[in-house]
């Protein structure tokens, strides 16, 4: 885990670079596989359920 108080190169604060960082780590996760068959079955459930509710 990166601590710091003040990114003293930049004058970025904590929660800056603590921002970008997850932004890349949830992007790349996300592109290190594919949603599963369950997971698309679900999504199609639930958009079904929000169309029918509307």
């Amino acid at each position: 885990m990166f601590v710091w108080k003040h990114f003293e190169l930049l004058g970025l604060y904590e929660i800056i670079p603590g921002f970008i960082f997850a932004s890349l780590a949830i992007y790349f996760v996300s592109k290190m596989g594919t949603p599963t068959a369950g997971m698309f079955q679900r999504f199609a459930v639930a958009e079904a359920d929000y169309r029918l509710n509307k």
